[in-house]
């Protein structure tokens, strides 16, 4: 190899100057071309993994804290169903409950296209298989509440059962969301890294173009 760049570069010296301006322009396009192509290279990967993140990662942690805030509202809309003096009271918030019900289950089904970890799909699993509970019971709970039976719907809705399933989903709803706070924190360290290496990587072929360019004029002069 060291033989063909040495006969490659005497042969240069002996060239015509027409030869060696042909040569120098030629391998400076290459360079700038190279530089170039390995920005584009560097440029569409980010993008990639920037588009990943928002629609894995962020999108995942709106889901969690979604679902979060649902379940949430889901126990006021029950406790201001229960305890509402008027009828049209106890009807608008049984209307918040059913709506409630309705976003935590999309939020749930945005939140599971986008976790991957089986530990956390376990956690998700966990959350499901309480809220399946805990949803039974609401089922319960709106027809007695319907049908005015405020006694039995209090029974409920103070039992330790119904507020220890609440709790447990609560509990494993915040360490999903947690988790892909996390892996947002992660994923976004590791892309930020990837872009300092492509900057570094610019620079070395850039100062390479640069001595190149300069031995390729003091070879032409």
């Amino acid at each position: 190899m060291r033989q063909l760049v040495e006969r490659f570069f005497k042969a240069l010296e002996r060239s015509t100057l027409g030869a060696k301006l042909t040569v120098g322009f030629l391998a400076l396009l290459l360079i700038a071309a190279v530089v170039g192509l390995e920005g584009l290279i560097s440029q569409n990967r980010l993008l990639q993994e920037t588009q990943q993140i928002h629609d894995q990662d962020v999108l995942g942690v709106i889901a969690a804290k979604n679902a979060q805030i649902e379940f949430a509202w889901i126990a006021r809309s029950v406790r201001q169903a229960v305890l509402a003096p008027l009828p049209t009271e106890r009807e608008m918030a049984l209307g918040d409950l059913a709506s409630a019900r309705e976003r935590q289950a999309l939020a749930i089904e945005t939140l599971r296209d986008r976790l991957h970890r089986v530990e956390i799909r376990a956690r998700l699993a966990a959350f499901e298989a309480s809220y399946a509970r805990y949803d039974r019971e609401l089922t319960r709970l709106v027809a007695l509440l319907t049908q005015t039976r405020l006694e039995e719907a209090r029974a409920i809705v103070t039992s330790q059962e119904f507020q220890g399933e609440w709790l447990d989903g609560f509990s494993a709803l915040s360490e999903v969301a947690k988790y892909k706070e996390i892996q947002v924190q992660a994923r976004l360290a590791a892309s930020i890294t990837a872009g300092e290496r492509s900057q570094r990587r610019s620079l070395t072929l850039m100062v390479a173009s640069a001595l190149l360019g300069t031995l390729i004029g003091w070879l032409i002069a």
